[in-house]
């Protein structure tokens, strides 16, 4: 009988999944914030397995040294506010949960992005974004890393990189992009209008176009 459980307790134990006692897993259910909330670095990594929806009126900061890995396809609905307040020494990491497995031709394994709607807030500050640009993105807008649809989006000191889609689609609301390199994504920034401050920032490797404007809006360069 003891050999018996001994080998039941065994089988359990190497099954189970490879997550350390820090990981928090957010599940679909979870992914409402109702509240303020903190994102820690010492809960981290942060399993997203749904969407991130931050309503208005509610913040959800990510301290330093967090990092938040995306389930294919999820992504972050902002009406409120999300601070990102990665440091030098301890930035705040964006990735897939598959980004072991993403082939740089597809879109395949790849979170949805981080999507700010007219009145929201994002603050950005030494944050390494990778991976986006996933398939099957539900309910739409999504797919580019950052979407600004009429929020208020500053992203300093920071670097977006290998997504499959267009890395930053500025629709509306004002952007300000400060000492970020944008790089190896299938294109770089899509400008169709609102307010964007480029300052000592740099766009390379981009498979398709590095930064197109279109439409309407008011562009600030800061080289």
């Amino acid at each position: 009988m003891k050999k018996i459980f001994f080998l039941i307790f065994c089988f359990v134990f190497i099954s189970l999944p490879n997550f350390t006692l820090a990981d928090t897993i957010i599940s679909p259910s979870e992914g409402y914030i109702n509240s303020d909330t903190v994102w820690t670095a010492s809960s981290s990594p942060y399993f997203i397995d749904g969407n991130v929806y931050i309503p208005a009126g509610v913040t959800l900061t990510l301290e330093a040294g967090t990092e938040a890995r995306m389930l294919n396809g999820k992504k972050f609905d902002v009406y409120g506010v999300l601070n990102v307040l990665g440091t030098k020494e301890n930035k705040v990491i964006f990735t897939s949960q598959n980004e072991g497995d993403i082939n740089d031709t597809s879109g395949a394994g790849r979170w949805g992005g981080l999507v700010f709607y007219k009145g929201a807030k994002g603050n950005f500050n030494y944050t390494k974004a990778r991976y986006a640009g996933g398939n099957y993105i539900f309910p739409q807008p999504g797919g580019p890393m950052i979407y600004n649809t009429g929020g208020n989006v500053s992203i300093k000191n920071s670097e977006l990189y290998k997504t499959f889609s267009t890395t930053l689609y500025l629709k509306s609301g004002t952007t300000t992009i400060e000492n970020t390199l944008i790089n190896q994504n299938s294109q770089g920034i899509y400008f169709e209008g609102g307010y964007l401050s480029l300052i000592n920032s740099t766009i390379s490797n981009s498979i398709g176009q590095g930064f197109g404007a279109y439409n309407g809006g008011q562009i600030f360069l800061f080289l």
